[in-house]
């Protein structure tokens, strides 16, 4: 997702940006038109809730190659604390959606809330929250039940400098269930890409490399 404070928007930045507004239940503007598995596809504020299991179709190809069953665990939102169990949260509903498209393509898979957070969190993406994956990590807390056999895999909706994938990692790494992968829907960049729609692969470090630990 490019920065809106940078200019010169192309329109695929447009319908980048779009497709993840889309995705994390945001408002916006007009229409995004794009190819969708090969298809023409036009993305406009009635058809945005289909952006999720579209989405989920597509992350289903990049944990194929694991091994089964997969355990998805959603990086917890802000809002997702670990006094309301029962709510639900928009993580939670892509980590469910890839789990339903997952099991249709002959996948075994199921989507597990493990993890919430002890607190209320400030947005960092608006109000200025922490990053830093050791604070991020001693706010984490873990919801029962505990995680079946599998392989972990963590599903967020963007990652900006991975501080809160990095403390669901530490976490679940910490009772034996190190997760083998993330897929996100988007990533926060500050300059231009060549192809806004592309599928880089991050190696997020370590622990030890964040703000000088």
């Amino acid at each position: 997702m490019y920065d809106a404070s940078k200019p010169k928007w192309r329109n695929s930045d447009h319908c980048a940006t779009k497709v993840i507004k889309a995705i994390k239940g945001l408002p916006f503007n007009g229409s995004a038109e794009m190819k969708i598995f090969g298809q023409p596809y036009v993305l406009t504020a009635t058809n945005a809730h289909e952006m999720i299991p579209v989405w989920a179709k597509w992350a289903v190809s990049k944990i194929s190659d694991l091994p089964k069953p997969i355990r998805l665990v959603p990086v917890p939102n802000s809002g997702a604390i670990v006094s309301e169990p029962a709510e639900s949260f928009r993580t939670l509903e892509m980590a469910y959606a890839v789990a339903a498209a997952a099991t249709a393509a002959g996948i075994q898979a199921s989507a597990h809330a493990r993890l919430r957070w002890a607190e209320q969190m400030v947005k960092a993406s608006k109000g200025g929250g922490p990053r830093n994956p050791h604070t991020l990590l001693d706010k984490l807390r873990f919801c029962d039940p505990p995680l079946p056999e599998g392989t972990v895999v963590l599903i967020d909706d963007v990652i900006t400098l991975g501080g809160h994938m990095m403390a669901c990692v530490e976490a679940l790494a910490g009772e034996g269930r190190r997760p083998a992968r993330g897929v996100v829907a988007g990533r926060t960049v500050h300059d231009a890409l060549d192809h806004p729609f592309a599928v880089p692969v991050l190696n997020l470090g370590s622990m030890g490399s964040w703000y000088g630990f």
